[in-house]
């Protein structure tokens, strides 16, 4: 009994340490397939310094310190092991490379977790071309999604993820923006796997001197795309969000784009999760935050509400007299096209000036309406250029009227006058002849 006994022990002993050892071996060979940052700067020395200097480097050391002062404080840690978040739960997006049991093969975020193993690289003749580049949102997901690090959850709401719908890369396409520094380098266009405006449009993950590794800095940032030196869509100027606030009260106060645009909150609980302001949504309660502390988020919406409401009126007011100066120019010329001059021949220089004037409002109009703000961005400039529209149209109207009805010029000739004028002058004149000679011949036969 006591041999079967033993005998048992010692299958099992012998089970659990051939398994460790394999386990263990399974483990060294996994781990030779990783390079490892340092390794990796040999060769890529400028990246490896930069990346160097980020969070991913220190991720791990960052993540432990968090955890042992929560555990030392005693706050927040009954909850989150609760729904499942204990220190092995955190390493997952803290560390480089899994094993089978759950360890780790890394700490921090490394080359590896983004790029191929280096082992991979290597044994592909290293070089330009052998290492996978990955641009999509879905990379980043790993660990920068769900109710604590849902900056791909709020991305994917955003008018960036669907950034494609609209072929104009130069803006709407993260490799050409990249690669082309936001449109500064002329470079050809990416015709497969192309992706939305998404994390590393706008974040180098090999870091950078800017805040939260930003290609530019933050007030910069944003401009290189929502500006009006863009190329147009369908013939309209586009996206003139920084051109409209330059100026701005907001701006000279020392408002940018992310004060309003980057709403953040920070985890609470499944309930009320974090929000990291990518939805790039303007919020009531981020003025309050920013700007106007002893106020509230009923104020902020009122105030937004109150200025748009006042520059929507003005627009639709200015936009039907704009439209009725189209109308009588496209009347008197059948072959303009709208847009331009050259559309029509023979212009003489009241039509010339009427379609100046119409399309200097017209860009006012279609300005506006590019920023998407109505006119929150800056609403003294909205309601100036909006009044200069409405001036313009009323000149061009003038204009073309003088074009369908020319008025005599001051000091005309009779000649120039209406021939039915000189008819009636020419006869009149007939008449008193006649008139005068009948009575000077009736005065004669009196005597």
């Amino acid at each position: 009994m006591r041999i079967k006994k033993i005998s048992v022990q010692f299958l099992i002993g012998t089970i659990l340490f051939f398994g460790i050892v394999g386990m263990a071996s399974a483990e060294e060979g996994n781990a030779t397939s990783y390079a490892g940052a340092e390794k990796c700067g040999t060769c890529h020395k400028p990246i490896y310094e930069s990346w160097n200097k980020t969070k991913h480097a220190n991720a791990y050391d960052t993540m432990l310190y968090a955890y042992n002062m929560l555990t030392a404080t005693g706050r927040g840690i009954r909850p989150w092991v609760e729904i499942g978040r204990t220190k092995e739960w955190c390493e997952q997006c803290h560390t480089t490379g899994r094993y089978a049991n759950g360890t780790y093969v890394l700490k921090n975020i490394q080359c590896e977790r983004c790029h191929l193993l280096g082992k991979e690289h290597i044994q592909a003749g290293g070089g330009k071309g052998t290492q996978k580049v990955d641009w999509s949102a879905e990379l980043c997901r790993q660990c920068h999604g769900g109710s604590q690090h849902p900056q791909y959850d709020d991305w994917k709401q955003s008018a960036h993820s669907r950034s494609l719908a609209v072929a104009c890369q130069q803006c709407h396409v993260a490799q050409f923006v990249v690669k082309s520094d936001f449109g500064s380098i002329k470079i050809e266009p990416v015709l497969e796997n192309k992706e939305p405006i998404n994390c590393q449009t706008c974040h180098d993950p090999h870091g950078s001197v800017n805040y939260r590794q930003l290609r530019y800095p933050p007030e910069e940032l944003c401009a290189k795309c929502h500006n009006v030196k863009g190329p147009k869509i369908a013939g309209r100027i586009a996206h003139t969000q920084a051109d409209m606030f330059n100026g701005s009260i907001m701006e000279q106060a020392g408002v940018t784009c992310y004060n309003c645009h980057m709403y953040v909150k920070v985890y609470e609980s499944e309930i009320s999760p974090r929000v990291t302001g990518h939805t790039f949504e303007p919020r009531p309660e981020q003025c309050v935050t920013s700007c106007h502390p002893k106020k509230d988020a009923k104020w902020a919406k009122s105030a937004v509400e109150v200025r748009q409401v006042q520059i929507s009126a003005l627009m639709t007011e200015v936009e039907k007299e704009v439209k009725i100066l189209h109308d009588v120019i496209s009347k008197k010329y059948p072959t303009w096209d709208g847009e331009t001059k050259e559309s029509v021949k023979g212009l003489s220089p009241h039509g010339s000036d009427a379609i100046d004037r119409y399309l200097r409002a017209s860009y006012a109009i279609d300005f506006i309406k590019a920023d998407k703000s109505t006119g929150f961005h800056n609403g003294e400039k909205a309601t100036r250029m909006l009044e200069e529209a409405k001036t313009l149209t009323n000149e061009g109207m003038d204009s073309i009227r003088k074009e369908i009805a020319p008025t005599p010029q001051a000091g005309a000739e009779v000649t120039n006058l209406p021939k039915i004028v000189a008819i009636i002058v020419i006869v009149g004149g007939i008449i008193l002849a006649i008139s005068l000679e009948v009575y000077r011949r009736l005065k004669k036969g009196q005597k």
